[in-house]
This record gives C-alpha cells, sequence and structure tokens, in this order.
C-alpha cells in the first residue's frame, strides 16, 4: 500500500539517483529515478485494485484478475500486456455484472435480492473496468521498473578482450598477448574449464591442423573455417618421447609436391602418433614446447616425491 516502506524505496532511489547526478552519470541517474518512480506508482495501483476490489464485492472476478496478476508477475506475459488483459477482462465482467448480479440476488433472496445485485451490478460496471485501467497503469509501471532497474555499476560489463595468460614459459607474468589469450581459451574449451591446466603453446604445424601444448596434454586439433576438432589427446604422464622424422617416400620427396615433408612423432607406451608437418622450422617449434612442457611436468613429479618423502 501506499506506506512508509513504499516511500522510503522511493526515497532511496532518488537518492541513488542525486549521488549518480553528482558523478556526472546522468544516464544511471535518470534509471534510478525512474525506477523509483515507477516502483512507488506500481504500488499505489495496487492499493487503489485492491480497495476497488473491496467495493465491487465480486471475488470469482477478483480470483481471475488475480491470475491474470500472477501470470505477468512470474514472467508468463509481458506486464504491459497483462495490463491490458485485465482491462478487458475488467469491461467484460462489469457489463456482465448488470445482468450477473441481479440474477443471483433474485436467487438468494428473491425481491430484495434482485434489488441488491442491481446495486452491485453497477458499483462493479465502474469498479471493473477501474480497476483494469489501474492494471494497465500498473503493468506500464512494471514494464518501466523493469527496463530502469540496472544501473550503470550493476550493468554487465562486456569484456573488450579475452582473459590473459597469467604465465609465460618460466612461469613469470607476461604482457597481455592475444594470441596467447585465444589459445589459452581454446584450452578451456577442450577441457571444460579447468583452469589448473596451464596453456603453453599453440603451433600450426599444417594449414590444417595444429598442436595446443598444455601443462598436462597435447592437444591435435584439425582447424576448419576457424574452428578447431580434437583429433586425439596425449597426457604429458604418457609421453615418452618425441622426435622429427623426414619422409623418405620418393614421391613425398618431390619438391613440386604439395604433401608434409615432415612429421613428428609422438611415441607413448605401444603406441605412436604421427603429426605431419609442413615445414622443418614447424616440427621444431612443437617439439621445443613439447619437450619444454615434459621437462616441467617431470620437475613438478619430482617435487612431488621429494615432498612425500
Amino acid at each position: 500500500g501506499i506506506n512508509a516502506e513504499n516511500m522510503g524505496g522511493l526515497l532511496e532511489d532518488l537518492k541513488a539517483g542525486a549521488v549518480e547526478l553528482t558523478s556526472l552519470n546522468f544516464s544511471a541517474a535518470l534509471r534510478n529515478t525512474f525506477h523509483g518512480m515507477s516502483d512507488f506508482a506500481m504500488k499505489t495501483s495496487e492499493t487503489l485494485v485492491n480497495a476497488l476490489e473491496v467495493i465491487a464485492m465480486d471475488e470469482q472476478h477478483y480470483a481471475e484478475r488475480r491470475r491474470i496478476e500472477t501470470s505477468y508477475r512470474s514472467g508468463g506475459i509481458d506486464p504491459l500486456v497483462g495490463g491490458l488483459v485485465s482491462f478487458s477482462h475488467g469491461i467484460v465482467g462489469g457489463v456482465g455484472g448488470l445482468v450477473k448480479r441481479p440474477v443471483e440476488g433474485f436467487a438468494k433472496q428473491g425481491t430484495v435480492g434482485a434489488i441488491k445485485g442491481v446495486g452491485k451490478g453497477l458499483i462493479g460496471f465502474f469498479a471493473k473496468p477501474a480497476a483494469g485501467v489501474l492494471d494497465i497503469a500498473t503493468g506500464a509501471a512494471t514494464t518501466v521498473k523493469n527496463f530502469s532497474s540496472k544501473t550503470s555499476s550493476q550493468e554487465d560489463v562486456k569484456k573488450s578482450r579475452l582473459s590473459r595468460c597469467c604465465a609465460d614459459a618460466v612461469g613469470l607474468l607476461p604482457r597481455y598477448n592475444e594470441e596467447a589469450a585465444r589459445g589459452q581459451q581454446l584450452l578451456y574449451d577442450l577441457n571444460n574449464s579447468d583452469t589448473n591446466e596451464l596453456f603453453i603453446a599453440l603451433d600450426n604445424v599444417t594449414h590444417k591442423t595444429c598442436i595446443l601444448v598444455s601443462s598436462e596434454n597435447i592437444y591435435y586439433l584439425k582447424v576448419y573455417y576457424g574452428e578447431h576438432e580434437l583429433i586425439w589427446k596425449v597426457s604429458l604422464s604418457s609421453l615418452l618421447h618425441c622426435y622429427l622424422q623426414h619422409r623418405r617416400d620418393e614421391k613425398l620427396s618431390n619438391s613440386n609436391s604439395k604433401s608434409p615433408q615432415y612429421c613428428l612423432i609422438l611415441a607413448i607406451p605401444s603406441l605412436q602418433h604421427i603429426v605431419n608437418c609442413n615445414t622443418e622450422e614447424a616440427a621444431n617449434i612443437a617439439i621445443k614446447h613439447i619437450e619444454y612442457s615434459k621437462n616441467q611436468w617431470n620437475e613438478r613429479k619430482d617435487s612431488i616425491r621429494l615432498k612425500a618423502n
């Protein structure tokens, strides 16, 4: 109702708007002001509607009105649309009550009841549409309130760039690097956002494939129109060694051939993974990153063993 609590809420929003205004944040000041005024208008309309509900003395009609109200409050329909539906319901109820209430009164109390019913019908004829008008006002106020409910300090801030890598190859905080940030995001997409696994490097070995090296795994990926698809993954714990191999096939050794001339071999127990590489340089860069990550992994394992002993 129109009470100290409602006035207090209005004053709090106006106060917040004034604070934003002193900071020259005009949009936030307007949002706070509109939020407070619309919230106050909404609660005032609700109070008047409740009073009209008592005057009209038609519980069945207002039970349906409350159902409509519950629907838009729960997000089932837009508040303004809900107000218009309630107004239509009030028009139908008001006109229908001119006939319905006298008939009901006559059935219960005869002529006296019919006369009372005429009076109730006339009251409802004005009160029910009036309540519908107030429901439209409530719906409009609710829409404004919802629109202005977030101040600038509460708005979702859109990231201007991807999260930085917080550690470089030697564990130090590096400068921001967009390629490393993209590689880290790709790693989180592959490992379900496990931040304990650190990004080391992302190496393109051919124009269609790449290797992502992390602190725990080696990912072999297919690149397709900017999207990455996992081909296989090798954990550093199972990696025995990796090395470069030149393809000896005469057809592939042809300088005019576009097929990869080199391959990277990753040996794990009872299996070898072969990674085609366009150039020797690309293969050596990938080997360098893999060996570095494997050495770091071995150092962590030995450190854990020493601490345990």
